[in-house]
């Protein structure tokens, strides 16, 4: 069924509930999308989910961290779930908000060939890889499975078929924005959750891909704004700190990301000043909110650096607030181990509401890591081929490569040379890097490093080297290939699309954070 054939659906509307909607976290449920028993995922999210993000997830900015809720809190003596099977699942689309004037639903109406090429390619056969590339044999699509095919023993499977660039393209690709905006129009019967400074929507694309539908999240930028109700069919509320949750519907799950230039490493002056910076003060002041929101689950991700601030005391002062309600667990998570091409490393605070989940919130634990010095990738599987870069991504340049060299190591970042000491500008950034590492940690305005040709082998002298372009930048982030287009509908430019894949938490002073 089209899109545009959905909204024009009378029954999609929930006209029994206000603006509140209902309190589904007093009947949390067992649905389609969550880890079944055994601990499968038939969502097919299972791997950039647990990080993004940033998306989806993955742990970009991310769908970062979203699909920490496939691990689910088990009783370890008779494997059962935190929910109650019980309880009837509750709706969640009372607060839908369709504007088709957006630019984003109406690129999406316009094209049908968005849609996830791989919704056409399904059988009904067991043990096959999902391919859908061109000239290979096509399987059941992920987000589709049979009662017998499950998303973990698809990851598997494809880790065995595919080359790494094809597994990572097809992982991208499961669900589309398209895909997604489907899923927020037609699913009833799912957990709810809000995101606080959704940002370019990579912690709201996880979440979804997760199984979770957006009721509600906030964003100050009017053009991501747009964004947001465009994909999710739900009104942006605006400033997270100017909203009072207790007039919004309750939500199970709530992510929460603030801006980070304030904890960064690359702050300038190399002397962050945390809380009481520009931006700083509100990774505290979300404590005041998300206990107003009282959802039954939360995840706060900020930048790993934020433990070196103040000796930590900002952290220290979140989980002691948020731990007189919740069981908190935090780690630091390196996003390059699930999926994510990027050097990028983020604390992850993670709550159970005490009174709602019980002894269960004690049993969560944190996914482990699925790629290792064993497993690994490099920046060519997502990167494009050099002859289709676009000249004002090159920069030419001469630069003395290290001596000695030193062979890259897996899943960090190869640098074999630099123009001067010190970042640079992101517009000309002073390292250089091999396609045989990752990517540094994306940054807005597109800095952190330049690459030299995919061609380019030890010996050979560095002439010229290129920035991320465009393409690249979301695949570094696990979003799937139309997330450009729909970027580009809001605003065509480049800068916009950096922006929109690398902002986490907007704030007049946004800067990528390492």
């Amino acid at each position: 069924m089209a899109i545009d054939e959905v909204l024009n659906r009378p029954a999609f509307f929930d006209t029994n509930n206000d603006a509140k909607g209902v309190n589904d976290t007093d009947q949390m449920h067992n649905d389609a999308y969550y880890a079944n028993d055994d601990g499968s995922n038939p969502s097919g999210g299972n791997r950039a989910d647990h990080a993004s993000g940033n998306a989806g997830t993955g742990l970009n900015d991310d769908a970062d961290g979203d699909a920490f809720m496939h691990n689910r809190v088990r009783d370890e003596a008779g494997g059962n779930n935190i929910t109650n099977n019980n309880n009837p699942p509750q709706q969640v689309t009372s607060n839908t908000h369709i504007d088709n004037n957006n630019p984003v639903i109406n690129m999406i109406l316009g094209d049908e060939d968005m849609r996830s090429d791989s919704q056409l390619h399904r059988d009904d056969g067991d043990d096959k890889c999902a391919n859908t590339m061109e000239g290979d044999a096509p399987g059941r699509h992920p987000s589709q499975p049979s009662e017998e095919y499950r998303g973990d023993h698809h990851e598997k499977h494809c880790l065995q078929c595919e080359s790494k660039s094809d597994m990572f393209k097809q992982w991208r690709n499961t669900m589309s924005v398209a895909d997604a905006r489907e899923r927020c129009l037609n699913v009833r019967d799912s957990y709810s959750c809000g995101i606080l400074s959704s940002g370019g929507l990579l912690c709201t694309l996880a979440s979804i891909r997760t199984g979770f539908i957006p009721a509600w999240g906030t964003e100050i930028d009017s053009k991501l704004a747009a964004m947001w109700e465009g994909v999710t069919g739900t009104k942006c509320l605006g400033d997270t700190f100017k909203v009072d949750f207790t007039k919004q519907r309750q939500v199970v799950y709530l992510k929460s990301g603030q801006p980070c230039p304030d904890f960064s490493s690359s702050h300038a002056g190399g002397k962050p000043p945390g809380s009481s910076g520009e931006t700083g003060w509100q990774f505290v002041a979300q404590v005041e909110k998300i206990k107003q929101i009282r959802p039954v689950v939360f995840l706060i991700e900020m930048v790993a650096n934020v433990l070196q601030v103040n000796d930590g005391m900002e952290v220290d002062t979140v989980v002691e607030a948020m731990s007189q309600d919740y069981v908190v667990h935090q780690q630091v998570l390196s996003v390059a181990q699930y999926g994510d091409c990027s050097n990028r490393k983020r604390l992850f605070i993670v709550g159970f509401c005490k009174e709602r989940v019980g002894y269960m919130a004690n049993k969560f634990e944190f996914p482990q890591p699925e790629f290792d010095e064993h497993n690994f990738y490099t920046a060519r599987d997502v990167a494009v081929p050099d002859d289709v870069v676009p000249d004002k991504y090159w920069l030419h340049e001469d630069v003395e490569p290290f001596i000695p060299y030193k062979d890259p190591l897996p899943l960090c970042i190869h640098k074999i040379g630099h123009i001067k000491p010190g970042m640079g500008p992101s517009w000309r950034p002073y390292a250089v890097q091999t396609f045989d590492g990752i990517f540094p940690t994306q940054t807005t305005h597109n800095g952190g490093g330049r690459r030299v040709p995919l061609s380019w082998k030890q010996g050979d002298p560095i002439r010229r080297a290129r920035v991320t372009v465009p393409t690249e930048a979301p695949r570094v982030a696990s979003l799937p290939d139309d997330y450009i287009d729909v970027a580009a509908a809001i605003d065509p430019s480049d800068e916009f699309r950096f922006k929109a894949v690398n902002i986490h938490g907007y704030s007049h002073a946004y800067r990528g954070c390492d």
